[in-house]
């Protein structure tokens, strides 16, 4: 009787144990929207995002603002450059050209589509290939460290990002000028690629000098192809 107490027990011990197990070490997926304040067809984009975010809890979420669409009345408060140049890296990794438009999610750095395709946007997510974690911790108010993974030895490119968690804005002119406007993990800043060859390590990244930045976002991609293997998150706040 003793001997199937025991049983019994180890079983549920292993039972509750090994899901959380799982659950902790499950693959992050990345998705990046690429947007714009100015685009009637990105506030669309923008709400399914959120909800992505909400329904799934692995989800890395970059919504990058663009400065092509400036001009139609009304400057993105949260428009960059770099996110500019990084969709048309993209354009040309995915094989579009020169072709960029919004709004545009790319997931893991290998599958674009219409950011408003909800079901296209599940369907990617849940096809996504594995990426390997990366592990951050603040060491102090000015720096992360990074707990980079083994990688196979190949030439990759390690990008950081701040991002803003929630932003609202309200909208005074252009197209999409009298709404109010939310993005979900907006980039507030987006750092200097670095090269890395995969090998394991320790490496420390700057926390920029920043308000409006609520976490920081680390990826790591391959620097041939542009897909992600390898990501990180971190809230500060």
């Amino acid at each position: 009787m003793i001997r199937k107490t025991l049983i019994a027990a180890l079983f549920i011990t292993i039972c509750s144990f090994y899901p959380q197990n799982l659950q902790a070490q499950e693959s992050p997926v990345v998705v990046e929207l690429f947007t714009s304040q100015s685009c009637s067809s990105c506030p669309a984009a923008d709400k399914a995002l959120a909800e992505l975010v909400r329904e799934n809890k692995n989800i890395i979420a970059l919504s990058c603002h663009v400065t092509y669409w400036n001009h139609l009345r009304w400057k993105d408060t949260l428009s960059k450059p770099e996110c500019s140049r990084r969709q048309r890296e993209y354009a040309i990794a995915l094989g579009n050209g020169k072709r960029v438009y919004t709004p545009q999610m790319v997931v893991n750095g290998e599958n674009g589509f219409v950011g408003s395709h909800r079901k296209e946007a599940k369907k990617a997510i849940a096809n996504a290939g594995s990426i390997t974690p990366i592990s951050l911790s603040k060491q102090d108010s000015k720096t992360l460290m990074a707990d980079l993974p083994e990688l196979p030895a190949k030439l990759y490119r390690l990008i950081s990002f701040g991002y803003k968690n929630n932003h609202t804005e309200n909208i005074k002119g252009g197209e999409n000028g009298g709404k109010i406007l939310r993005s979900t993990n907006a980039v507030v800043y987006a750092g200097p690629a670095e090269s890395w060859d995969g090998s394991a390590k320790m490496k420390g990244i700057m926390i920029p000098n920043n308000n409006d930045i609520d976490g920081v976002i680390v990826l790591v991609q391959s620097a041939q192809t542009g897909t992600v293997v390898s990501a990180g998150q971190i809230l500060l706040n």
